[in-house]
């Protein structure tokens, strides 16, 4: 009998890269949304996603073209 493993949120690359972009660390850019570099770093590697009204503010700070570039839609058939 195999036990399923729930799948994790895809990483978010895009948030990576435009923070990256704008030459912003994770410290700063928690700073900047009004959350901890703990948090930031949890967006990146895939353990949480923001609310709402912070992936907002993520797209406001850094100037992104939209939530999807920042957080990419998964195609592989699971659940984001």
């Amino acid at each position: 009998m195999s036990s399923r493993v729930p799948a994790l949120p895809a990483p978010a690359p895009g948030l990576r890269r435009w923070r990256r972009h704008r030459d912003y660390t994770q410290t700063q850019l928690g700073a900047l949304v009004g959350v901890s570099t703990a948090t930031v770093c949890g967006w990146e590697s895939g353990r949480h996603r923001p609310s709402l009204d912070t992936a907002a503010r993520l797209v406001a700070v850094l100037d992104a073209p939209s939530i999807e570039a920042l957080f990419p839609t998964r195609t592989d058939g699971a659940a984001a």
